[in-house]
């Protein structure tokens, strides 16, 4: 009788290249703050003041900071991938499977993690698009400081509320807007700071003298261009190195509803799965930049 199914847990040499594509291509493990995260979750602390220092004489009593503190748990949470390769393939070198399939399985779960904390879609959690601050990119003239006023009326909705601007992401069709933007000067708004590695699935630059990120598919379903905000104050974490499980049997349905069977289709199962977590301290941390032409 066949095997029918294998399970293991990658090593760290195995496992250290899908987690590296995952976090080269992940804004949100780029920007965001890592934690490290318990089996039954992690409390967040979200301070609401900042403390701050002050002189003392000789024999003063020296100033007390009363923290404003909350906690915010951040959950496990499971981001998953299946993938049907040929089964003569598979049992040739699974390792070597798993090795060409590493970049799309990391730049998978890269996507997943920044979907879901800037569109939503798991219960319970807050997610960047619930804020109520809001800029059109597209509504200064050019002889008004066109995009580069823009994103500066988004900063002041930012400092205006106490916050802070750490960063900004932009979905990839915001690349052209962004390649013409100049200031009042002819200056370029969006300036290149490459990677070392020369990663083309993310355009690292800066914007405003701030970090800024522009990557495929991160507007979603939404029309919004992009986000600016603080984005230290998203913490996220993993739990587990990556597992993943071969399999010779039992069907597999596609998005468009077709069914494939791993025994009539000569097919292996491969689903590979990795535990995370992350908290959104304060949506209102955060702008978002819509199409003004959508």
């Amino acid at each position: 009788m066949a095997l029918t199914t294998s399970k293991f847990v990658l090593n760290q040499a195995q496992a250290s290249p899908i987690l590296s594509t995952a976090r080269q291509n992940s804004v949100i493990m780029a920007l965001g703050t890592q934690e490290v995260l318990g089996l039954g979750g992690t409390n967040v602390p979200v301070f609401l003041d900042e403390p701050e220092a002050a002189f003392v004489g000789e024999a003063a009593r020296k100033p007390i900071w009363d923290p404003d503190v909350t906690n915010k748990t951040m959950q496990v949470r499971k981001l998953a991938l299946t993938v049907p390769v040929s089964a003569e393939t598979a049992r040739a070198n699974p390792g070597g499977v798993i090795e060409s399939l590493s970049p799309k399985i990391g730049g998978a779960f890269a996507r997943g993690l920044d979907n879901y904390v800037l569109h939503g879609g798991v219960s319970g959690a807050d997610y960047v698009d619930q804020t109520t601050k809001a800029v059109e990119l597209g509504t200064a003239t050019q002889a008004n400081g066109g995009t580069y006023a823009d994103i500066n009326a988004g900063l002041k909705l930012l400092v205006d509320d106490d916050r802070d601007f750490t960063g900004a992401i932009f979905d990839n069709t915001a690349e052209p807007i962004l390649n013409a933007a100049v200031d009042l000067n002819g200056r370029p708004l969006f300036v290149d700071t490459p990677l070392t590695d020369g990663n083309p699935v993310v355009r690292a630059g800066r914007i405003l003298g701030r970090p800024a990120y522009q990557a495929k598919g991160l507007k979603g379903a939404t029309t919004n261009l992009g986000y600016l905000g603080d984005f230290a104050r998203i913490h996220w974490g993993v739990l587990t190195a990556l597992s993943v499980t071969f399999s010779t049997e039992g069907t597999l349905v596609q998005s468009d509803g077709s069914v494939l069977s791993a025994v009539q289709d000569n097919l292996v199962i491969v689903v590979a799965e990795m535990e995370v977590g992350y908290v959104i301290a304060d949506t209102a941390d955060f702008v978002k930049l819509t199409n003004a032409t959508a």
